[in-house]
C-alpha cells in the first residue's frame, strides 16, 4: 500500500497462502481508493509486482516487478 493526499493505492493478488507465500506477494491487480474507502479504479497490471511506491515529487507510481529478475517499473495510471 502507498498513499497520496488524494488516493490510496493497494496491490491485490487474489490468491491465498495455500497457493504458496511467494505467489501471494506477486500481485497483478492495483486497486485505487479515495480516502472515504470508495474504489476509484481497478487496474490489471502487465507484470506482477510485489511492492509499490508513489513518488510525490515526480507524481509517478513505481513497483518492483517480481518476474525472473527484480526490476523497477513505472506503473501508468490513466
Amino acid at each position: 500500500i502507498t498513499v497520496t493526499d488524494e488516493r490510496i493505492y493497494a496491490l491485490y493478488s487474489g490468491k491465498n497462502f495455500n497457493q504458496g507465500v511467494e505467489t501471494t506477494a506477486q500481485c497483478n491487480i492495483l486497486v485505487i481508493f479515495d480516502w472515504n474507502g470508495k474504489i476509484q479504479k481497478r487496474l490489471t497490471l502487465d507484470h506482477p509486482v510485489s511492492t509499490i511506491f508513489f513518488d510525490q515529487e515526480e507524481g509517478e507510481l513505481y513497483g518492483i516487478d517480481c518476474s525472473d529478475q527484480l526490476n523497477l517499473v513505472k506503473i501508468y495510471v490513466p
